[in-house]
């Protein structure tokens, strides 16, 4: 049998080439994607710098001179309200860290965390709340204590605590 002729195969053409007006809108779309897209980066880039570097500067109590002065909010556990309650000196301070870590020693690594919570019972004993409530609302406060560690804080925060 003599060869059969073979169909020439299909010719596929390339696909259109986008002109030069589409190449170049698109061109300018990717850059200022990509140049967005940079901006972003860099301007999250340096908020987190000045976040976390050692020397920033704390906010103040006003943004600038084109704004209404804005109090800052109350450091205290609660948020706003009356002023943050005194403070043990250095001394009393070390000793009830100390005394703290014999009642609950897994409260003492964040020892700022401890210090606002133990200013919040001591604002507690200052307006005279029950022995009860006092102990109640420590168990609430500092994380993971028993009703007698509350009890014991409590105590140990009446050694620092100014009398009302």
């Amino acid at each position: 049998m003599p060869p059969q002729p073979q169909a020439p195969p299909p010719q596929i053409s390339p696909p259109p080439h986008p002109g030069p007006a589409q190449g170049r809108r698109a061109e300018r779309r990717v850059l200022a994607l990509a140049g967005t897209a940079l901006v972003g980066v860099v301007s999250v880039a340096l908020v987190v710098a000045g976040l976390l570097s050692p020397g920033a500067p704390r906010p103040s109590a006003t943004m600038d001179a084109g704004h209404a002065a804005m109090p800052l909010p109350a450091t205290g556990e609660d948020g706003p309200g009356p002023p943050p309650q005194p403070s043990p000196d250095p001394g009393r301070r070390a000793a009830f860290l100390h005394r703290l870590e014999g009642i609950a020693p897994w409260l003492v690594p964040e020892e700022g965390t401890a210090m606002r919570r133990s200013r919040a019972t001591c604002r507690d004993i200052r307006q005279g709340k029950s022995p009860d409530e006092l102990v109640s609302d420590a168990q609430e406060r500092f994380t993971d204590v028993t009703r007698q560690q509350a009890g014991e804080i409590v105590e140990a925060v009446r050694e620092w605590c100014p009398r009302p």
